[in-house]
């Protein structure tokens, strides 16, 4: 959010409305009043209730920043509409909505290995007994060769 105009605002207020009532979690918000240099964690101006994000005063050039964390509950897509309002006349009402699609996809399900689908080992040469029974037998023969 930018105060474009010639003179400092007064009563600056942000609407958030969704085209339908999607399934999400609130997480957190954060505003920055300082371009994103720093960030306030909760800052009480913005309400997760009414979507609304009251500003009050907005110097010129200044920019506004808030982030809103939420988590989606379920698969579809919502259109979000952000609409600017202030005590003073705006003759550019314009640049005063702004408008994000978000597109929420299934997750893949998890699968679980068949046999099918597993890769049998191939031959490795000597069979595991063959070479268990050769070292019995060279053990045996340093055993017998001591005496």
């Amino acid at each position: 959010m930018t105060n474009l105009g010639p003179y400092d605002a007064t009563g600056v207020k942000v609407q958030i409305t969704r085209s339908s009532p999607y399934p999400m979690t609130y997480l957190g918000h954060e505003v920055s009043w300082d371009a994103g240099t720093t960030w306030v964690s909760g800052d009480p101006s913005y309400s997760p209730l009414t979507d609304t994000w009251t500003i009050g005063n907005l110097p010129k050039g200044q920019v506004y920043k808030l982030v809103v964390h939420q988590q989606a509950t379920a698969a579809g897509t919502a259109q979000f509409t952000a609409k600017v309002s202030g005590d003073q006349y705006d003759q550019n009402l314009t640049n005063n909505q702004d408008n994000a699609t978000l597109t929420v996809r299934e997750g893949s399900p998890e699968t679980s290995k068949t046999e099918a689908d597993m890769i049998p080992m191939q031959e490795t040469g000597v069979p595991a007994g063959a070479l268990a029974a050769a070292v019995s037998v060279l053990a045996a023969g340093l055993v017998l060769s001591r005496r």
